[in-house]
């Protein structure tokens, strides 16, 4: 069974993405979802110490949030060590900036970087 971190400030978004992925691809996946980018890395550090079994396979991350940057994120996920986990994270955004693009090409830990709208068939992808 897959498990799935989502990190987006945006409830409607993750409300939405859960959805998909309950629906179009299986209910049997355990989608767990954060606003605040703080409290998602407070989380996986707290597993990553205390449950390594209940860490995601694989996180979505926004990179425009109003407490932390999807890239203020990852600098403070690199500097935990939680790198080490070898948790694929994506980039699931609305931006087009191309700065934004190369700037996520820069981290080893991202596998890509996604647009928003989910789609249901990349995702399959990604976690099967």
């Amino acid at each position: 069974m897959s498990k799935i971190l989502l990190i987006d400030d945006d409830p409607i978004n993750n409300f939405l993405n859960k959805s998909i992925i309950s629906e179009r691809i299986s209910p049997e996946i355990i989608v767990k979802d954060f606003l605040n980018p703080e409290e998602a890395l407070e989380s996986l550090i707290n597993q990553s110490a205390n449950d390594k079994s209940s860490l995601p396979d694989v996180i979505f991350l926004d990179i425009n949030m109003p407490e932390m940057s999807g890239f203020e994120f990852l600098d403070l996920y690199i500097k935990n060590k939680l790198d080490n986990l070898n948790i694929p994270i994506y980039i699931l955004t609305s931006s087009l900036d191309p700065s934004d693009i190369e700037l996520s090409k820069s981290y080893s830990i991202v596998k890509d970087f996604i647009s928003k709208p989910m789609d249901a068939d990349v995702i399959r992808k990604i976690i099967t």
